[in-house]
């Protein structure tokens, strides 16, 4: 069977540009070409055909359609949602970049890259969930798009250059431990940032710990000295400098709830000593963090200093 193809300039793509966000495709389309609806989903023109898969105030493709050409629906402004079909593996370079008022994003289940600049400047969606057999986000992905938090899957390999710099509401970054390359200035201008995690691999190659340095560089207090102590523990060799990361970062890694990388800390030779342990379970009282707080007062009477009547919960 002949693969359905839909090209841009086609009579049946052009007719479909579509009032308020609504779009209208072929329900048996494969593959959408590259530039095949730039910029057209402003117009005010619906196509009538009875073969096609419509979606009220969004984007819906049909199930068969397994590829999206560049650019296919970039500057597409008045599009609300898009919700992509499970077959498709590849998001390709400015995909939908630029769909300023899309909200609802949904990615395909077998999706496995995002392309340069693919959600680039598409700044109305707040949250985008990774599916979990994606290897490879490349460069400018989300640059300066309006995300809020960022989850990655435990399969990530690789993230490129500014992928989610000048994402200025980007408040939550949890990095998986198979990450194998940074690229450059990825957080660059995230002046909201309060939860960062990095990889924290049992070995830590020479070029990952030089890409996070330079995270590092970028980042401002506390966050600095949170992803600092968290290379600290893949990265021995910067205990001695540790000293002066420790007030602003530790709070910060408690308030958002990283156990096991405090519990690590907390057990490291000469880093916490008794009275920061205190001061860290008032933080944990505080952060309303139950898990943490047992660990940490676990540690003390490990030390001698509790006797486990739970007087320090009123800290």
């Amino acid at each position: 069977m002949k693969k359905r193809t839909f090209r841009a300039g086609a009579v049946l793509l052009s007719a479909a540009m579509l009032l308020q966000g609504t779009a209208l495709l072929p329900a048996a389309a494969e593959e959408i070409t590259e530039t095949c609806y730039y910029a057209d989903l402003n117009g005010d023109e619906v196509l009538d055909v009875s073969d096609l898969v419509l979606m009220k105030n969004g984007l819906a493709h049909p199930e068969s359609l397994t590829e999206l050409g560049a650019y296919a629906f970039s500057n597409c402004t008045f599009l609300s949602a898009a919700h992509l079909p499970p077959h498709i593996r590849v998001i390709p370079a400015h995909a939908f970049e630029a769909c300023n008022y899309m909200t609802s994003l949904t990615l395909p289940d077998e999706l496995e890259r995002i392309g340069e600049y693919a959600f680039a400047g598409s700044v109305a969606f707040e949250r985008v969930q990774i599916p979990p057999h994606v290897e490879i986000i490349a460069g400018f992905a989300f640059y300066d798009a309006g995300l809020t938090e960022i989850t990655f899957p435990e399969g990530l390999l690789s993230i490129g250059r500014n992928a989610f710099a000048f994402c200025k509401d980007l408040r939550r970054v949890r990095m998986p431990d198979g990450l194998i390359e940074i690229g450059d200035n990825l957080l660059r201008y995230c002046d909201s940032l309060e939860d960062v995690r990095i990889p924290q691999p049992p070995e830590l190659s020479h070029s990952l710990r030089r890409q996070l340095l330079m995270l590092i560089k970028q980042a401002t207090e506390p966050v600095r000295s949170m992803i600092r102590l968290q290379l600290l523990l893949s990265y021995p060799a910067l205990i001695e400098m540790a000293e002066d990361w420790l007030e602003p970062g530790l709070p910060q890694l408690i308030r958002f709830g990283h156990i096991r990388t405090v519990e690590k800390l907390v057990k490291l030779p000469g880093l916490v000593d008794m009275q920061l342990l205190d001061q860290a379970i008032g933080w944990a009282v505080k952060a309303e963090q139950p898990e943490l707080l047992a660990m940490l007062l676990r540690e003390k009477k490990l030390r001698g200093g509790y006797d486990g009547t739970g007087g320090l919960l009123s800290l």
